[in-house]
């Protein structure tokens, strides 16, 4: 799930989530990569894309928790956050993370057409469509596009018992999407549109791309997760500004490996490390 949590992913501390942090007037999102090869990769993208990351993440100092929502039922007013009273109902979370699904779907669309990311064909299983092949704009109705549904209440249930210990307030992937990109560039072109994008606020980001992380833990599987809120009108009317929602950046390859098949297999590693 999340790179960061409240109390034990890697935040800590209290007080309600920091603001994002400031963006630059041109938002410089630090060195290119030139390629990707996992076989013969540079250190020069290690750098970039920890140079995105380190660009995207508020600053290292704040101490704020990244709750899927801070709702005080007695007293909520729209745009406040109640760090001592995280949501820990499984209904309300859900019905929070289907209303972000349809806005994080238009978010991720605006992303992907920004830098070239691709998303799932909804006719044609294991194969890959650019956004800006289909659509110009984000608005625009996608059919051709398949997006990632709501997680499973099973899946759900199952993580809280086997990695929370009973506490739904940890789940920062209930409401999720992924974008596949061709090029690592591409992934660090994304992570720096996210970072100019004044609706999001990112709270956490699993670099699974890093050289020093320990593939062996996802079995050999790597990608990028950006944990992230949206704050917008739409989502204060709403009341789901401080709803947690993940967002995969994935490099093909590994997209590709993600079949059914692949699925099952990696199932059956989780249920073996019982996560």
């Amino acid at each position: 799930g999340g790179a960061l949590s409240a109390k034990g992913g890697g935040g800590g501390g209290g007080g309600p989530p920091a603001p994002a942090p400031p963006r630059s007037a041109e938002c410089d999102g630090g060195e290119r990569g030139a390629g990707w090869d996992f076989s013969t990769h540079t250190s020069h993208l290690t750098r970039a894309l920890a140079g995105a990351v380190r660009c995207v993440l508020p600053p290292a100092n704040h101490a704020g928790p990244c709750w899927p929502a801070m709702l005080d039922p007695a007293g909520w007013l729209p745009g406040t956050f109640d760090e001592a009273n995280p949501v820990v109902s499984l209904d309300q979370i859900y019905a929070q993370a289907s209303c972000m699904r349809p806005i994080l779907i238009k978010k991720v669309k605006a992303w992907a057409l920004a830098s070239n990311g691709c998303f799932h064909s909804a006719s044609q299983p294991g194969q890959f469509i650019r956004m800006d092949q289909v659509a110009s704009d984000p608005d625009q109705p996608c059919e051709e596009l398949k997006f990632a549904s709501i997680k499973s209440v099973s899946r759900v249930v199952e993580k809280v018992y086997r990695s929370y210990s009973k506490d739904a307030s940890f789940l920062l992937d209930v409401c999720r999407q992924c974008i596949i990109f061709d090029r690592v560039e591409d992934v660090l072109a994304c992570l720096h549109t996210i970072r100019c994008d004044p609706e999001a606020r990112p709270t956490g980001i699993k670099n699974r791309l890093d050289l020093h992380y320990n593939s062996a833990v996802s079995a050999g599987y790597r990608d990028v997760l950006v944990n992230l809120r949206v704050e917008s009108a739409e989502t204060v009317e709403l009341g789901i500004e401080t709803h947690v929602a993940e967002v995969q950046l994935i490099m093909r390859k590994f997209a590709e490996l993600k079949s059914d098949e692949g699925h099952r297999r990696y199932v059956s590693f989780r249920n073996m490390r019982g996560e």
